[in-house]
């Protein structure tokens, strides 16, 4: 089936926000969904059939649905310390230097396999960077896979290189970008 693009002026798709634990499990089922077949990623971890974590538990979390089915997630977290950044042991130390909390980060933007393509990703994006504007971060840190790089670019990330694989995705190359508020 073809699905249509995201048209903020009608009304086919419904961007919310939840708070937890509400509709956490589907959030999970569809983060494993999303991800369980790319390759580099660890397939044990993956065999699972959810990917949740404790940031999910304190974190901004959106879904978007389509006639009641949810197509994409993501999920903004606000940090007042560095050590409370995921995956903080993999940032840059030029980039290190730079961060003053309070910090955001955004992460987990999933979109279900069949409605990629569709635009669903931009309003997840800019939903998150006006959530953390209001919230007043100094920063808004990302650390997306290659495919996300050019799309974070043009909201005004900047690139700080490449870092380790986290345990989840052992082979996919992850990497770091800050976007100052």
């Amino acid at each position: 089936m073809d699905y249509p693009m995201y048209d903020e002026l009608k009304d086919d798709y419904i961007l919310t926000k939840v708070q937890y634990p509400d509709h956490i499990e589907e959030i999970g089922r569809l983060r494993n969904l999303a991800w369980k077949d790319v390759e580099g990623i660890n397939k044990e971890f993956f065999s699972k059939g959810l990917w949740l974590d404790d940031y999910d538990k304190t974190s901004h979390l959106w879904i978007i649905r389509y006639k009641e089915q949810m197509v994409a997630t993501a999920r903004l977290s606000i940090h007042n310390e560095i050590n409370e950044i995921p995956w903080n042991e993999y940032i840059p130390q030029d980039a290190m230097k730079l961060i003053n909390p309070p910090v955001a980060t955004i992460s987990r933007l999933c979109v279900h396999p069949d409605f990629r393509k569709r635009g669903l990703s931009r309003p997840l994006d800019l939903v998150r960077i006006k959530v953390a504007t209001e919230l007043k971060v100094h920063a808004i840190l990302a650390e997306p896979i290659l495919e996300r790089f050019n799309t974070l670019e043009k909201y005004g990330y900047q690139h700080f290189g490449y870092f380790g694989h986290p345990m989840e995705m052992p082979g996919v190359t992850i990497g770091f970008r800050i976007k100052f508020l």
